[in-house]
């Protein structure tokens, strides 16, 4: 018995071939290209590009499956198209839009007050900061870089899984 844990531990023959990280990623891009796109990006594609909608949209989708999160994303956009008209809706009422996805009522009081910060500013949107996302409430840093890559072009998400569009440090956002 010890003869046969031992043999599984020796070590593996070294590859015959360097590993292409470009090959790997082209291969990775052919094998997803078929699938759905995540529900941030769906709804980027359909028009709702603004901070306000990803950060919202971001916040429905945590510990949600896409498919549950994005139809509750468009149900909420679709009866409160601005965000001064979700403020107006007490949170029982944006309970009961987004009733599908997990911890709805908890989201349902941050996406009310995060809707009150945006109307109360002259664009109607929320500012591109990750500071100031950040103090929103139940915005974590993942909604916080996700939302502002897809609508202000920050690149921290990149940079957060390991790569960067950039080889100087300077031109990227150091890990919190």
């Amino acid at each position: 018995m010890a003869k046969r844990a031992t043999r599984s531990l020796r070590r593996l023959p070294a590859p015959r071939r360097r590993f292409d990280v470009r090959l790997a990623l082209r291969r990775i891009r052919q094998a997803v290209r078929p699938l759905p796109k995540a529900a941030m990006f769906a709804l980027a594609d359909e028009g709702h590009l603004s901070l306000y909608r990803q950060v919202v949209a971001c916040i429905l989708s945590v510990r949600t499956f896409d498919e549950v999160s994005l139809v509750a994303a468009r149900r909420l956009f679709e009866a409160a198209p601005e965000p001064a008209d979700l403020a107006r809706l007490v949170p029982s009422a944006i309970d009961r839009l987004i009733g599908s996805v997990t911890f709805h009522r908890t989201k349902a009081g941050s996406i009310r007050e995060i809707a009150r910060v945006a109307a109360a500013r002259p664009d109607r949107d929320l500012p591109c900061d990750a500071k100031a996302l950040l103090a929103l409430p139940g915005v974590g840093p993942k909604c916080a870089h996700l939302a502002l890559g897809i609508s202000c072009g920050e690149r921290r998400i990149t940079t957060c899984a390991g790569g960067s569009a950039s080889r100087a440090t300077d031109d990227t956002l150091p890990h919190p």
